[in-house]
């Protein structure tokens, strides 16, 4: 199911969006869910991702480039995944987390 309704309490059916690149590969059982108003309305997946079977994107994440979701891989709401990062089999992911590199400030560059 690919952009379906979001999976939260508030949802009431508002105009809500799902962004997805080019070149990303859906498994069987993949769920990705559109966004929320209160989280700003869109999920959005970027370019040359992997989801495998049973996968799953919470409302309002932002995923990035060449990722890789393995089998059962789960995301609440809100999540950030920057690119190049692999999620496990059947891992978690709390909500309003991020993965990935963390932003360097710029006095450190």
């Amino acid at each position: 199911m690919i952009g379906g309704d979001p999976q939260d309490y508030t949802f009431g059916g508002e105009r809500v969006e799902l962004q997805v690149g080019n070149a990303n590969i859906f498994r069987e059982h993949v769920t990705i869910s559109r966004g929320t108003t209160k989280g700003g309305g869109v999920t959005r997946i970027g370019n040359d991702n992997f989801f495998l079977a049973y996968s799953h994107v919470g409302h309002d994440c932002q995923i990035g480039n060449n990722t890789l979701f393995v089998n059962g891989a789960t995301l609440a709401g809100h999540v950030t995944v920057q690119d190049f990062v692999t999620l496990g089999a059947f891992s978690p992911v709390h909500q309003f987390c991020r993965l990935g590199r963390t932003r360097i400030s710029a006095r450190r560059r």
